[in-house]
Parts: structure tokens; sequence; C-alpha cells
């Protein structure tokens, strides 16, 4: 009898769906994959087709319009989802950029995935192929339902492990690493979401220099005062869900993450 909580997740998602692997495949190797855990149950969903695209809406009632919200011309099933929209290939161009995909044969989605799951080469800065591949359907799908905008907006993110921290102190990193990334990216008037209100007050008054959040409270401050626009305000959570995910996504990163230095 199984005891611990992981195999009582398995054992439940089984139930579930009730359904046999493909035999060309064996997807049960997602549980043992080194990708996070919330992760490794969208794949488990994903690959036994249960993934609440818009032509499943319509296909169980729940809605009339099969389009997809996004490009508005082509049904939503899950390989336009997460593949084939031209908001999810520039997504896929952009964090790929250099590093070839294993590509689809016939258009067989489990093939795709299951090629790009298996990979076990490093992509970017000893970064595992695989999990960035995971991170970025599982990003994709969480931006789908979080936030819907047009294709010439989305340009870049990014998720970190900083390691052990305060809440705050996450938040002051997150903005910095935000700040970093548009001004090197070449962007002079930029407004800054973010859903913590201590970081906002925090970075609007002078600190002392023996307060603990000093030094990149300091370094935000001086990014804020550069030589362009750049306004931050606060925003509740639920109005950006997207950096929300990649927030989640960044703590469940196996290691911390150095900072950048962008040239």
């Amino acid at each position: 009898m199984c005891q611990t909580a992981s195999c009582f997740l398995v054992n439940a998602y089984n139930g579930l769906f009730d359904l046999k692997d493909n035999p060309m495949w064996n997807w049960k190797f997602i549980w043992k994959h080194k990708i996070p855990q919330r992760i490794q149950h969208f794949f488990w969903i994903l690959l036994h087709g249960k993934t609440l695209t818009n032509l499943q809406r319509v296909t169980r009632g729940l809605d009339s319009n099969s389009l997809c919200p996004r490009c508005e011309s082509v049904v939503e099933d899950t390989a336009h989802l997460l593949r084939e929209c031209k908001t999810s290939m520039a997504i896929w161009d952009s964090v790929f950029r250099g590093v070839t995909l294993f590509a689809a044969v016939d258009g067989d989605l489990e093939n795709w995935f299951m090629k790009n799951l298996k990979n076990e080469s490093m992509a970017f800065d000893k970064v595992p192929f695989c999990l960035l591949f995971a991170a970025v359907v599982w990003f994709i799908w969480k931006w789908r339902w979080g936030v819907e905008r047009s294709f010439e907006e989305w340009l870049k993110g990014f998720a970190l492990n900083r390691g052990v921290g305060s809440a705050l102190e996450a938040e002051l990193w997150g903005l910095f690493e935000g700040f970093t990334m548009a001004w090197y990216t070449g962007f002079r008037r930029i407004i800054v979401e973010t859903d913590s209100l201590s970081a906002v007050h925090l970075l609007s008054k002078d600190l002392p220099v023996n307060h603990p959040l000093f030094g990149i409270a300091a370094d935000c401050s001086a990014l804020m005062a550069a030589n362009w626009n750049c306004v931050l305000k606060h925003i509740y959570r639920e109005g950006n869900r997207l950096a929300d995910a990649l927030a989640h996504l960044g703590q469940e990163l196996a290691h911390p993450t150095p900072t950048p230095r962008l040239k």
C-alpha cells in the first residue's frame, strides 16, 4: 500500500482518467522526471488529452466557439494552443533561439512531447533542455488562460531562484531583474506593475543604510532613476497572473540562479 503523497496523486490521476497509455510510449516516466511537480501534473493531464482547450469546451457543451481567442482564425486544439498559434510560435522562437527543438513527425503532438522531454542535453547556461521545454509548455498554457494579449505585446520574461529570503526581498529582486532586462532590451518608457504594496512603499522613500534590504532597494532605486521614464505601480495579484505563474516557477527551480551579466 502506497503511503506517500506523490504516489497518492499518481493513483488519483490514474483513477480519474482510467485510460491506457499509448502503446508507443510509456508516459509514466513523467513522474520520475526532474521537473517541478505542478508541471508533472499538468503534463499528465495534457498527455491524456484532457486539457480544456476551446475545442474541448465545445465538445463538452461548455461553449459554442471553438476558435483560438488569440489568432481568431483556427480551431483551438492542444497542438494549436501550445505549438502552432503564432503567439506560441513567437514564444518558442524567443526562448529556443539557436537551440534545436525536435520536430514533430507528421504533426504527431505526442511524438513531439516525448522526444523533447527525453532530450538529455543542456540548453543555455547548463539548464537541462527537458526542464526548459517543459517550463515553456506550461508557461504558454498559463499565459493562455491568465493573460490574453496580442502577438506584438509578448517580448520576453524570466523566472529565477534567488535562494532563501523574505517575500519582500524576493519581490525586490524580481523588480531589479525586470528593470535590468527592460533597460538592456532598449526600452525607455515602461510601466512596472507589482502586487507587492510593501515593495512600492519601500522604493518610494529613502532607507537608512542599516536597513536589511538597503542594498537591493538602492539598486532598484538607481535603475528607476536612470535616464528613462520608469513608473512603478501596485496592482492586485489577479491583475497579472502571468507574473504570478513565473514567480511560482522560479520557486521550483532546483538551484539559485545567478544574476545574468547583460552587455
